[in-house]
């Protein structure tokens, strides 16, 4: 399945949660963030950003990977 998304920086990883309706994607070397993308409906191929992380990780020396955990 293809989907269309607009994202003005570089993505460093993503991770799809297990039901496969949201990505998660680790944004930016310069201003690392992560973003919570929800697929909706697979008819309309569109991801919609739901939520922002910001400030909580640092890029220096190691790449950070994304991930969603358990309980």
């Amino acid at each position: 399945m293809r989907y269309e998304m607009e994202l003005e920086e570089s993505v460093v990883s993503i991770a799809l949660s297990n039901d496969g309706k949201y990505l998660l994607a680790n944004v930016s070397l310069k201003e690392p963030r992560l973003e919570l993308y929800d697929l909706g409906e697979k008819a309309s191929k569109k991801a919609e950003l739901v939520r922002k992380y910001k400030g909580g990780h640092k890029q220096t020396m190691y790449v950070l990977r994304c991930a969603f955990g358990g309980a």
